[in-house]
Parts: C-alpha cells; structure tokens; sequence
C-alpha cells in the first residue's frame, strides 16, 4: 500500500513581483550556499537576514516573503531581531539621525514592489524601521561624521 503524504502548497508572491523582489533582496543580501528549505522558513515563526555589512536587517513576516528570503538565509544561521524603542521623547526637537543613502534607497526599492504606503519609525540616533504588510526592515544609523 502506497502511502501518500500531504503537502501544503507555499504561498508565492505574483511572478512580477518575485522577479522584481529578488533582483532587489539580491542587490542587499548574498545568496547563500546551503539557504533553508522552503519548507522550513516557512515553518519558522519568523525569518530575519543581515546584509554582509551588518547595517540592515530584512524581516519577512507572511508565508510568501519567508519563502523568498530562504534563498538568503543559512541553513545554520542563527539572527536575532532586535527589541526597538520608538517611544516619543518629549523635547522640542524633531528626531533626527543619519542613514546611508545607498542602504536606504535599496530598502525603498524592496517596498516600492508592492501597492500601498511603508510605515516608517525613527529616534535621535537609532536604527530606523521601514514597515510594510510583507516585510519589516531595520537600518542602522551612521555613526560618526561620515
């Protein structure tokens, strides 16, 4: 008797979107040599990738975008996303902090794939937070005066 086993079928983004998605994710992230299955990421309550740099962090947080972050995670790669504080600090100031340009605009590229608006938190010198219903990304500030 042959026994059959039931797979679910994985959420994917549109062909468009995917194309467009990975051309953008690839110009931030590295592909990997042995990435999770995608299986797995999806499995996994979240999936979270460092860029080479350490200056982004790119979360996926539906089925769909952890199954195409998989191709950039390590089988064993261990990232832990980190605990934000955006609550407002009462001053006159507004808040302000220095990004990369190169990071920030390849960040927008991931969110301009998709319809609708990005949530953005910023804090005097703290990492920013660009949000979407896909995706979450953490950029970490300039530091210094460069």
């Amino acid at each position: 008797m042959e026994q059959i086993t039931e797979q679910k079928e994985i959420k994917r983004f549109d062909i468009k979107t995917e194309a467009k998605l990975l051309r953008t994710v690839g110009g931030l992230l590295n592909q990997r040599k042995t990435p999770i299955t995608e299986e797995r990421a999806v499995e996994s309550e979240t999936i979270s990738v460092m860029d080479p740099a350490s200056v982004t962090m790119l979360i996926a947080k539906t089925e769909e975008a952890k199954r195409l972050l998989s191709r950039f995670k390590d089988f064993d790669e261990e990232t832990k996303e980190p605990t934000l504080d955006y609550r407002v600090v009462r001053n006159d100031r507004s808040p302000t902090s220095k990004y990369s340009i190169e990071y920030l605009s390849k960040i927008i590229k991931i969110f301009d794939c998709f319809e609708g608006g990005v949530e953005i938190s910023i804090r005097n010198d703290y990492p920013s937070t660009l949000e979407n219903d896909h995706f979450r990304a953490i950029l970490a500030p300039r530091v210094g005066d460069d």
